[in-house]
């Protein structure tokens, strides 16, 4: 057992000594690779250099030349596009609530009117008759009342006499209430102070129930109203910032919105939104069309890039060159791709998230005839 033991100990001694060779091998490898490899780097640096020193001297090298675009942080906003028309709480067709002829119309198309001011009366001759007729009436039933009740209490007559003495009362006391809400009806009074804007009927015409007669709209409290895709639900509130253009009348307006829907049309999935106009002059008229631009985004600062100086890969990959000139010369430099992360596109600028520090010179024209580390010359 010991001779055993004796043979065993010096071969595990032997793999051990063995195992570390092996592991020094390995590092001094390794550390070699690593030492060529920054070798290598410090030589294509420097031959891109000398290629930048030679270039510059050497007057029959091409070079693509390109213009540069430096990126500075600036503030940023998105807007998106809808369209609405112009409304107003307060702009009414008044109807006819009882028939006749027209007998005489007060106001003019054009006209200011006050709350409460006649427009139209309409021939009330008969109404007032039967007024006074049921006037009469109801005087005679109030007497044969009153009597009635005072025999009934005394316990003389019966009580079939004394209800139809106070039916017939009560229902002349209820016709007179109808005629006299037929003769006011007859003339026809603003609901709110505004303008005439149509009148329908002409004086003697016939007019009944239903019938319309005069257009009234009051334009010191007007507004837009638009239609805008459900994907903006959480992009609008009341009190974002619009701007409206009336292409009509050549107008730019800048508002906000007052009012936003809850409601999803199923029909286009779209919900209501409110813009409010400040319009004493009364510009601004019912159903006008006006294009909406809605702010739904801004920062500060944001790095922006032009859109054409944007380029894709096959992949999809957004991506842009840059400058960084030779050490001694501003002309000559070489071309660095940098891939971006965009972030919102507005009017021909996009907000750039990441890729850049917000230092570089990114080549504008000619960035699409060069490569990553081409030599190329800026020009001015």
């Amino acid at each position: 057992m010991m001779k055993a033991l004796y043979y065993i100990l010096p071969l595990a001694a032997m793999s051990i000594v063995s195992c570390q060779e092996e592991k020094g091998d390995l590092q001094k490898l390794q550390d070699e690779r690593d030492s060529l490899s920054t070798l290598t780097n410090t030589i294509q640096q420097r031959i891109l250099e000398l290629d930048g020193e030679i270039a510059e001297l050497d007057s029959t090298i091409k070079f693509t030349t390109v213009t540069l675009y430096q990126v500075e942080a600036q503030p940023f906003a998105h807007y998106f596009q809808v369209y609405g028309s112009v409304e107003a709480d307060r702009n009414v067709t008044l109807f006819a609530e009882t028939q006749g002829m027209i007998e005489e119309i007060h106001v003019r198309e054009g006209q200011t009117v006050k709350e409460g001011q006649r427009l139209i009366s309409i021939d009330d001759e008969v109404i007032r008759r039967n007024i006074e007729e049921a006037q009469t009436s109801l005087e005679l039933a109030d007497t044969l009342y009153q009597k009635q009740s005072k025999l009934w209490a005394q316990g003389i007559g019966s009580q079939v006499q004394y209800l139809e003495a106070k039916n017939r009362f009560e229902s002349l006391q209820s016709r007179l209430n109808v005629l006299n809400a037929q003769l006011r009806m007859a003339n026809l009074t603003a609901p709110f102070s505004g303008v005439v804007d149509e009148i329908f009927p002409k004086g003697g015409e016939y007019t009944g129930p239903g019938q319309p007669l005069i257009r009234l709209v009051n334009m010191n409290s007007v507004y837009v109203t638009a239609d805008v895709p459900e994907d903006y639900i959480n992009r609008v509130a009341t009190g974002s910032e619009a701007t409206m253009y009336f292409r009509s009348i050549n107008d730019t307006v800048e508002a906000k919105v007052i009012q936003v829907g809850q409601y999803i049309n199923p029909d286009n999935r779209t919900f209501k939104i409110k813009v409010g106009i400040n319009d004493a002059n009364g510009t601004y008229k019912p159903n006008m069309m006006a294009s909406v631009q809605l702010k739904d985004y801004s920062t500060e600062t944001a790095m922006v890039l032009p859109n054409h100086i944007i380029q894709q890969d096959p992949e999809g990959r957004s991506y842009v060159y840059s400058f960084e000139n030779h050490e001694g010369t501003d002309e000559i430099g070489t071309v660095v791709k940098h891939y971006l992360e965009l972030g919102h596109s507005y009017n021909g600028i996009t907000e750039i998230l990441s890729g850049l520090t917000g230092t570089e010179r990114i080549i504008d024209r000619g960035a699409r005839s060069v490569q990553a580390d081409e030599h190329v010359r800026m020009i001015k």
